[in-house]
């Protein structure tokens, strides 16, 4: 099964780092990456007010590409409510669905959906003097507590000079990712994966997205909101074995 993949908040698909490829060499298929409207090859333009209308704009650069064959999509954070909308209105597009930390309104409290300690680091990046320290601040809050990206860093602080991420735009994201409803149901297999050491998102938030669904929660001891980062490894892993319990055999 091929695989594609959708970024979080303020991110694009630069920021997945090496992930992509490990993904793909491991399944032995494609991983394809779309930017978020507003964001890295998208970012000549506003971000769209409701996740709704972000899956619309994703799923239309999608069909234009034409791509063929059985796909999954995983969705990190925003990009996990973006994918089960997507999901929910068609179904048909996706033989599988995993969802990485990720929260809906009317399933958990804003506090749980967004730490006491995102709002500090949120607050400390909107008035950051430059790049290199809202970059470090935005690794901070997503990566768990005591781990070394100075190496990601430096990657980032390129990537921000290329493809430098909109502040207004992350504005617009948080808004649309604050009012969304998870559907109802969904009819596509979901996996649901959350990191023990998050800090932006209350890992309770990843129970109740399974709860909802009904769906099997994998959850990482230690990793932060941001699984590719903080083990890679582990989150390969956990997509090889999915995608393979669909087709009724081993990883």
């Amino acid at each position: 099964m091929n695989w594609l993949i959708l970024r979080g908040l303020a991110r694009h698909q630069k920021h997945w780092g090496d992930f992509p490829k490990r993904l793909a060499s491991q399944l032995k298929g494609r991983v394809e990456c779309l930017d978020a409207p507003g964001f890295g090859l998208e970012a000549n333009r506003p971000s769209p007010l409701s996740v709704k209308e972000i899956m619309y704009d994703y799923r239309s650069r999608w069909i234009q590409k034409h791509f063929e064959g059985d796909w999954g999509v995983l969705g990190h954070s925003l990009g996990g409510m973006v994918a089960l909308e997507w999901a929910h209105r068609f179904p048909e597009d996706f033989k599988a669905v995993a969802v990485m930390n990720t929260s809906f309104k009317g399933l958990s409290p804003i506090w749980k959906r967004l730490s006491k300690d995102a709002v500090f680091y949120m607050s400390q990046i909107l008035s950051a003097k430059n790049s290199a320290k809202k970059e470090e601040l935005i690794l901070k809050m997503i990566t768990r507590k005591g781990s070394d990206h100075s190496e990601t860093l430096k990657e980032w602080l390129e990537l921000e000079k290329v493809q430098p991420s909109s502040v207004n735009n992350a504005i617009r994201q948080l808004f649309a990712a604050s009012k969304y409803k998870a559907p109802e149901e969904i009819e596509v297999p979901l996996l649901v994966l959350s990191g023990g050491g998050d800090r932006m998102v209350d890992r309770s938030c990843s129970q109740k997205v399974a709860d909802h669904f009904a769906a099997e929660l994998r959850r990482h001891p230690t990793a932060g909101h941001d699984i590719a980062l903080d083990d890679g490894r582990w989150l390969v892993d956990q997509i090889s074995q999915f995608s393979a319990s669909l087709k009724g055999m081993r990883p």
